[in-house]
């Protein structure tokens, strides 16, 4: 478990700081100090160390894709936007099925995308127990023999 998993957000992005200043090209260290700064109420901080990471490698598709996120809680939609093309042409393999997700998460403040809450609701259903139960079922009888 994460620091900032364990509540431990601040003492996390000090570390992160420490990281940086011991090897300031290492960019997963600046995607974490901008997540947790952006965590922690501080999305001005996040979106200059996202772009000081841009700075060093323009190409870091979680550079764009993260300063697209802040950009979205900032309600900043055009630059957002912006900055997600930048991420799905950067990344390799492509973010296509991240890509319409992303925005969709932010918008409605949660990080379960439509497509997963259609599914889950699909597994809720009584229709879909009930194929379940069936296929489970026969699944486990052995075939009868004539």
């Amino acid at each position: 478990m994460t620091l900032h998993a364990m509540g431990e957000a601040v003492e996390a992005l000090e570390n992160t700081i420490r990281s940086i200043a011991l090897n300031p090209k290492m960019e997963h260290a600046y995607v974490m100090k901008g997540s947790l700064e952006d965590d922690l109420g501080f999305p001005t901080r996040a979106l200059r160390t996202y772009d000081r990471l841009l700075e060093i490698n323009p190409d870091s598709y979680m550079a764009w894709l993260n300063k697209g996120i802040t950009l979205i809680k900032q309600r900043r939609h055009a630059e957002a936007e912006a900055a997600f093309h930048r991420a799905r042409a950067a990344s390799s393999p492509p973010l296509s099925t991240a890509w319409p997700q992303t925005a969709t998460m932010r918008r409605n403040g949660t990080r379960r995308s439509h497509a997963a809450k259609r599914r889950a609701e699909r597994q809720r259903s009584p229709a879909s127990a009930a194929r379940r139960r069936r296929t489970s079922t026969t699944a486990s009888r052995p075939a009868r023999q004539r």
